[in-house]
């Protein structure tokens, strides 16, 4: 995917100027069904497939037909990454460059990317929005990386994992470096290290991990959910509900906004 624009792999795509509703079916049988292989036979002749459905299982998209799959496929698929690795086409991992000196115009100009390719998503959560990686000098950087060095101005010793419980969350204290010690048993980034060095965790680590997990899925059901919004459209949808006409609008703004900018904000 070229990183010549934020969002160019998406002005690829074959359902830009589709209808949005035809990728949210109502149900699981009957017309439903029908619709559902309708929206997935446009996934099918689309030539960043693969790149779509990438981002759907990063983003946590969980309603909607995305990259040919719906979100029941897309869940199991999180269960088996060895199939889901064999079904996607092969991408060729681009060579990482060295880190540059960690100079003035270098540390500026990182805060400036950061700044301006990530947004506020309340709690001390930051998301990033649009391709990655990004390149700042001759350097290739995640979004994860790039905030673990504006905040530690040293590159992760290993891999940097999400510590919050907010899926896509890049804000550098949410972040654990694996290749670093644990900050002690009985934390969230206890049970991290726990995996990171393939280490059954204790109890006191699974019970914290659990703790945050709930939290964080309270909080997401606890958030703006009437109707004429997004969330009162997916609020329809878990109660198995048809959305109501003011939700439908709404969830087919936010969807045209999604696939068109890559973000689901109004802009100002």
């Amino acid at each position: 995917m070229s990183n010549t624009s934020t969002y160019e792999w998406r002005t690829h795509a074959a359902c830009r100027d589709a209808d949005p509703d035809l990728f949210f079916p109502i149900g699981t049988s009957g017309p439903a069904l029908t619709q559902a292989e309708e929206a997935k036979a446009v996934c099918r002749t689309c030539p960043v497939q693969a790149t779509c459905l990438e981002w759907a299982l990063e983003s946590g998209q969980d309603h909607g037909i995305w990259g040919g799959l719906d979100e029941h496929e897309r869940e199991a698929s999180r269960h088996r990454p060895a199939a889901q690795a064999a079904e996607r086409p092969a991408q060729v991992k681009q060579p990482v460059a060295a880190e540059p000196p960690a100079d003035d115009d270098i540390t500026a100009r990182r805060q400036e990317v950061f700044a301006r390719r990530t947004i506020d998503a309340g709690e001390g959560h930051r998301e990033w929005q649009g391709a990655e990686p990004v390149t700042i000098g001759a350097t290739r950087y995640t979004a994860r990386k790039l905030s673990w060095l504006i905040e530690h101005g040293v590159p992760p010793e290993g891999k940097l994992l999400v510590a919050c419980g907010h899926t896509g969350c890049v804000t550098a204290v949410h972040l654990q470096d694996t290749g670093r010690p644990a900050t002690g048993c009985g934390t969230r980034n206890g049970y991290l290290a726990h995996l990171a060095a393939s280490q059954p965790a204790c109890p006191d680590c699974l019970h914290a991990n659990a703790e945050q997990t709930e939290g964080t899925r309270r909080r997401r059901r606890a958030a703006v959910t009437e109707c004429g919004t997004r969330g009162g459209y997916q609020k329809h949808r878990r109660q198995g509900e048809t959305p109501c006409t003011p939700c439908r609008q709404a969830n087919s703004d936010a969807d045209r906004r999604l696939r068109n900018t890559g973000t689901t904000l109004a802009a100002a």
